[in-house]
């Protein structure tokens, strides 16, 4: 019994051994992930139902409705879903729904790893709201603008271009930035071998 009992001792050591060290660092970025997410998640996917269903909808009315007015209205409405379904599948930078799941399923979740990871998501939540996603949003808007201007229909397309500008800032300021905001108040201090002697170095 005893000779048992020593056996599964040093398996269970050589097992503890095997282990990669625990990183109370790595902890800390998991958990702000997993803080993040339910928010991010509510709001990617609010935005991705609104859009495929407003393309939906809008396409709908384009072929069922006979006025003609009305058709291209709705066959615009349609097109400007399509494009925000597709930048929230492909081009949104935002990727903060994603962060937890992707930290947990790292084979080797290093500190360097993690901290990569974080300042890649908080610069994702950045681009979100940055000035170039405005500026598409007003480019998107003035192309709707002239499609509709273009059919004869002045007063709808200042109206489906003033919709567009709303609905798209509305969505840029409500994306969360929980780890950007987290990131920027992160500031650390450490003491590390430099020279002959010692360095203070900051993380902020």
């Amino acid at each position: 019994m005893g000779v048992i009992a020593i056996v599964l001792a040093a398996i269970s050591v050589a097992a503890a051994q095997d282990e990669p060290p625990h990183s109370k660092r790595v902890d800390e970025i998991q958990a702000l992930f997993d803080a993040a997410e339910p928010g991010a998640k509510r709001w990617h996917t609010g935005w991705l139902v609104f859009n495929a269903v407003s393309t939906a909808a809008n396409g709908a009315a384009a072929v069922l409705i006979d006025d003609d007015r009305s058709r291209v209205g709705y066959g615009i409405g349609a097109g400007l879903s399509v494009v925000g379904v597709l930048d929230l599948l492909f081009f949104n930078p935002f990727q903060t729904h994603t962060a937890a799941s992707r930290l947990r399923a790292m084979d080797n979740p290093t500190d360097e790893r993690a901290e990569r990871l974080l300042a890649k998501i908080a610069d994702g939540e950045r681009e979100g709201r940055a000035w170039h996603r405005h500026a598409g949003a007003f480019f998107v808007a003035g192309a709707s603008w002239w499609a509709i201007n273009e059919y004869g229909y002045p007063q709808d397309a200042w109206i489906q271009a003033g919709a567009t500008l709303v609905v798209s800032e509305i969505m840029f300021l409500s994306q969360p930035a929980s780890i950007l905001r987290a990131s920027e108040k992160d500031v650390r201090i450490s003491v590390v071998p430099w020279a002959n002697g010692l360095a203070v170095v900051g993380r902020y």
